[in-house]
């Protein structure tokens, strides 16, 4: 596993006045490094709605979903990194790509693997079973679509609002502003109460101790989109409360506290418990290994 240190990750320039601290400072870079992706997520859009959604043709269709997760995923990577070396004057380490591929596999394992814990423990209690199996090519499009949904939340919340408020505040108050206001913005979605946006914001843990413990995006990405892949494309689950189909169709029982009801196991007490405990284990390596950061007013010069 590769460790970029968190230090490598601060701004590389010096502001010379009042000015460029404000511009140059992590609530400003904030709103700088968003704007640098809003391009890439307007061409994603307009390719969406304006092309794919109105095709029919199935393998045509999936083809070209394909194709497009892709190309946005390499243009935003592009991008961030464009927006690190004119504006923070270093390397964008958070995508460095020396052994990428194991964190990604270790962050599917993590994430499927969470999944498939859960979704056994609720199979064995006879809460979940099988009713029908769909077609094949739903897995391979919601690989892609959960692929790029997972990688635009992780780049957004995680790479940006995350590490430039840690810069600032540290590790431990960011992640609780970055967890709340994460599990915030799923109030909205169907099914959502408060439990199940305060739920989120715990099960937040699993996705931002990789990238405290790394500092590259390449494990929580693969974290988050194993979980979701899992979650909703293979059991047929719902996902954040949303019903997306997957390749089985489950009929789901039990009480609601176990299954998380119709908002999914992001709302079980399983769910929390099974994320409390995989984030709290990576935390403990990332702190045996001096990858938090205190708040800035008690960091050493």
């Amino acid at each position: 596993m590769i460790l970029i240190k968190s230090n490598q990750l601060f701004l590389n320039r010096i502001p010379k006045n009042r000015i460029q601290k404000f511009i140059y400072s992590p609530f400003s870079r904030i709103i700088i490094a968003i704007l640098f992706l809003i391009p890439m997520l307007l061409v994603n859009n307009v390719i969406t709605i304006f092309i794919l959604d109105k095709m029919e043709e199935v393998i045509v269709l999936s083809t070209l979903k394909a194709f497009k997760a892709i190309i946005i995923i390499g243009l935003l990577i592009y991008s961030y990194r464009f927006y690190t070396k004119r504006i923070e004057k270093r390397p964008a380490f958070e995508f460095n790509f020396e052994r990428w591929h194991i964190d990604l596999g270790w962050g599917i394992v993590i994430g499927g693997g969470m999944v498939i814990i859960i979704t056994a423990v609720l199979f064995v209690l006879g809460y979940y079973t099988i009713d029908y199996i769909n077609s094949w090519n739903i897995l391979i499009t919601r690989i892609f679509r959960y692929a790029q949904g997972s990688f635009i939340e992780e780049l957004i919340f995680t790479v940006i609002i995350f590490r430039l408020l840690e810069e600032k505040l540290g590790t431990a108050i960011s992640f609780l502003i970055v967890s709340l206001f994460f599990g915030g913005m799923h109030f909205i979605n169907d099914n959502a109460t408060i439990f199940t946006s305060l739920s989120i914001s715990v099960i937040q843990i699993t996705l931002i101790a990789p990238f405290i413990l790394t500092r590259r995006i390449w494990m929580g990405w693969a974290v988050h989109f194993s979980w979701n892949f899992f979650q909703a494309g293979v059991f047929g689950m719902n996902n954040s409360g949303m019903d997306q189909g997957g390749f089985i169709s489950p009929i789901i029982t039990g009480p609601h506290w176990l299954t998380g009801g119709a908002f999914g196991i992001e709302a079980s007490w399983l769910g929390l418990i099974v994320n409390i405990i995989v984030g709290i284990s990576l935390l403990i390596y990332a702190i045996k290994f001096k990858q938090t950061i205190k708040f800035m007013n008690k960091r050493a010069n």
